[in-house]
């Protein structure tokens, strides 16, 4: 039993290092082409509880959008685009910002044959402010993304990572287990089924490593290819 008490305190190291390390080194966490900018500010108005307000756009995208309004209501938030002229097509990037400045969701709007204004966008209800970036106009292309991709290299070390420490994290209860146990565990920790059990641990982790891959390696060319961010879990 000594022997195993002293894996676990190894696991409880193993699994504390591997959390401060996702920490630092925010393998899924996004980056952004352009940092947020502040829009200026032309007025306020509320129609039946909700809140519009309305902003210029910069210089950039002023050609194509002249001003957006933010509505704010109690259950939701949305945003109404008012464009320079007809576009036969037309698409552009919102990106949502909390109150904090910190981006929570990016979305790619397309339309076609439009009017003035464009179609309303529902946004997420923690948007406080957004930015946008046209990234097509007719035939003509400016930004093809937003997001920067995320390294393989990068997406490798979160997988590895975070599938050590999901094998810590397993090896930990199951001892937590055998403890509370006491003295009943004894022939399970003497039988095949102790090491059975251990290379199911082993095999889980090792499933989770390739999963965690392929859904980071998806994630990735989604936000490539714009779409809505997904959130930094670590």
């Amino acid at each position: 039993m000594l022997l195993w008490r002293i894996l676990f305190v190894l696991a409880i190291i193993v699994f504390t290092t591997t959390v401060i390390l996702l920490n630092i080194l925010k393998c899924r966490k996004n980056l952004y082409f352009r940092d947020y900018q502040t829009q200026d500010f032309i007025s306020e108005k509320i129609e039946g509880g909700i809140k519009n307000l309305f902003y210029l756009t910069d210089i950039e995208t002023g050609k194509y959008i002249k001003r957006y309004a933010l509505r704010k209501s109690r259950y939701d938030k949305a945003l109404i685009c008012n464009y320079a002229k007809s576009f036969k097509y037309i698409s552009f990037y919102v990106i949502c910002y909390n109150k904090k400045q910190k981006p929570i969701d990016v979305l790619e709007v397309i339309e076609e044959n439009t009017n003035n204004s464009s179609k309303i966008i529902n946004l997420d209800k923690n948007t406080d402010t957004v930015n946008i970036y046209i990234k097509k106009a007719e035939n003509v292309e400016f930004n093809t993304n937003v997001i920067i991709p995320i390294s393989i290299s990068k997406i490798k070390k979160f997988a590895l990572i975070s599938s050590i420490m999901l094998f810590s994290l397993l090896f930990m209860i199951r001892h937590i287990v055998i403890e509370f146990l006491g003295n009943k565990s004894l022939p399970y920790l003497e039988s095949i089924w102790n090491g059975l059990g251990i290379l199911i641990i082993l095999a889980i982790s090792i499933m989770y490593f390739f999963l965690a891959y392929v859904l980071m390696k998806k994630r990735n060319c989604k936000n490539r290819n714009g779409g809505a961010l997904e959130y930094e879990f670590f």
